[in-house]
Formats: structure tokens, C-alpha cells, sequence
């Protein structure tokens, strides 16, 4: 029976390496070209034909091309959430945002130059900065949902968390801006602590 398992798991094994090998390969690609030409001048056909895929198949893997430079975005959104979750129940709300904004920076830290790479192009894109923005609003709201599992539950208290998850959002974005004025020269952390210091108690 085991010897069954450990056979049908692995083709599944091999599809999905193979998957992620083919996603990194179309973020590498579209990157490449989007740094080359522009975001707005290349097309999803190009970027598939770039990586030697069907348009079909990058569709499997992205939903948009603005969402192969945001896409993981995603994956921060529940790293952040987690460890928003994670805090002690008595800590205040802004403290506990920056601590979950921290432990963000870290999981991003090992690939900082894949993100700075990504946060440049966002930057100087004004149709991914709308892109970028739709996404921290999801934070926004993810963080705030969050946030009211330990304020009162009360109109006041959704009120707050909404308030906070929208501050905290804000400070991380303050640090984001700095970080690319100075073509990632300081640690985003200590940009982070620099954003968040700013804010009353």
C-alpha cells in the first residue's frame, strides 16, 4: 500500500516542480521584457512566445500580465495576516502591525533584489501603480479583518481596525517610497522602524 502511495504521489511531485519552474521562467521573461520596453509595450503573447509557452498556458499560470509583477503580492497578504495573528492578544494594535509588517520584511529579505526589481518597475509604471494599489487595498481589508478578532465588537471597534490595518498599510508603503529614493541602499527594515517611529502611540 505504501509503495501504491509513494507512486501516485509522485508524478504529482514532478508536475508541480515542473509548474513552478515554468512560472519563475514566464516572472523571468516578462521582467526581462518589461525592463527592456516597458510594461505597457509588451504583450502577453510576446512574453508567452519569450518562454517558448502558448498563450493559453500563461493564462494558467497568471490572470493578467500586471499580475505576473504582483502576483505575489498574495503570498505576502497571508504571511502577513499569520503573523498579525500571531502577537500577543494584549499588544497594541499599531505595535502588533509593525511586528507583522517585520516579519513580512524578512520572508521578502532572501530575494530583495527580485523585489526591488519588481517595486522599481511598479514605480515607474502608472498602470501597475493602480494594480499596486488595489492590492494594498486587499491588505488593507485582510488586516482588518484580522484586527477584529481582538477589538471590542462593537461599531467603534471595526472602525479602529479598519483605521489601523489602513495606517499600517500606509507606514509600509512611506518605507517602500524611501527604499526606492535611495535605490535600496538602507535596509527596508530600518525604513520600516523609521515609518512606523513616526506614528503616535
Amino acid at each position: 500500500m505504501t509503495e501504491q502511495i509513494l507512486r501516485a504521489a509522485a508524478p504529482a511531485g514532478l508536475r508541480q516542480r515542473k509548474q513552478v519552474r515554468t512560472r519563475e521562467a514566464l516572472i523571468a521573461v516578462g521582467m526581462r521584457l518589461f525592463v527592456e520596453r516597458g510594461f505597457d509595450e509588451v504583450t502577453v503573447d510576446e512574453i508567452a512566445a519569450a518562454a517558448d509557452i502558448s498563450r493559453r498556458s500563461f493564462f494558467r499560470y497568471f490572470e493578467t500580465k500586471g499580475d505576473l509583477v504582483l502576483g505575489w503580492t498574495r503570498e505576502l497578504q497571508e504571511t502577513l495576516v499569520a503573523a498579525l495573528l500571531a502577537r500577543p492578544r494584549a499588544e497594541p494594535p499599531l505595535q502588533s502591525m509593525h511586528q507583522a509588517f517585520l516579519r513580512m520584511v524578512a520572508e521578502v529579505d532572501p530575494r530583495r533584489e527580485q523585489t526591488y526589481r519588481f517595486a522599481y518597475l511598479i514605480h515607474r509604471t502608472p498602470s501597475l501603480r493602480g494594480h499596486s494599489l488595489q492590492k494594498h487595498a486587499e491588505w488593507e481589508d485582510a488586516l482588518a479583518q484580522a484586527l477584529t478578532t481582538r477589538l471590542p465588537k462593537t461599531a467603534a471597534g471595526l472602525l479602529r481596525a479598519r483605521l489601523t490595518a489602513r495606517i499600517g498599510v500606509a507606514a509600509f508603503r512611506t518605507a517602500m517610497d524611501a527604499w526606492l529614493e535611495e535605490a535600496g541602499k538602507t535596509p527596508l527594515a530600518k525604513l520600516l522602524d523609521r515609518s512606523f517611529a513616526c506614528l503616535p502611540d
